[in-house]
């Protein structure tokens, strides 16, 4: 699976907030190995680690990020 939105946003968001690998992998309770392995795709975070992200960046980062989701396409409506 491939997770490229979510990998440049982490290393965004990351370097914005003045963070190194190691520095953003201890604020989240995880090794910088751990957190190297988010920002190249290697590994998904889990759950709580997601929430973390998603708080943490205040909604820059969402779970949906991490997901090769297809574009939604909704069946047009008819008009009343």
């Amino acid at each position: 699976m491939t997770v490229l939105l979510a990998t440049h946003k982490l290393k965004s968001w990351r370097r914005s907030e003045g963070l190194t690998q190691g520095a953003a992998g201890a604020r989240f309770g995880v090794t910088r190995k751990t957190w190297h392995s988010w920002e190249s795709g290697a590994q998904i975070p889990g759950p709580a680690s997601m929430i973390d992200l998603y708080e943490q960046s205040r909604g820059f980062i969402v779970p949906n990020d991490f997901y090769a989701l297809p574009p939604l396409e909704l069946p047009a409506r008819k008009a009343a």
